[in-house]
């Protein structure tokens, strides 16, 4: 009869093992894609920033190849 009872105990322990471990499995990939999510964001942000930087470094060359930039006295740049 003990024996019983320690088998049902130790089942019931192992099952409640499973389920938190699969708990943490969903939390875990929920956690992944959430991640991959900011990251593809993260990127699209930083492309975009490097694209406005180019522009402006663009911008900047125009600016600095006009005759007569550096000594009309532009110190608003």
């Amino acid at each position: 009869m003990l024996s019983i009872i320690f088998l049902l105990i130790a089942i019931i322990c192992l099952l409640l093992l499973v389920m938190f471990l699969l708990d943490r499995l969903s939390l875990h990939q929920h956690a992944e894609a959430e991640n991959r999510e900011l990251s593809q964001l993260l990127e699209k942000q930083f492309l975009l920033q490097e694209d406005s930087l180019e522009a402006y470094r663009e911008l900047l060359d125009a600016a600095c190849r006009e005759p007569g930039f550096w000594e009309s006295g532009n110190s608003e740049v």
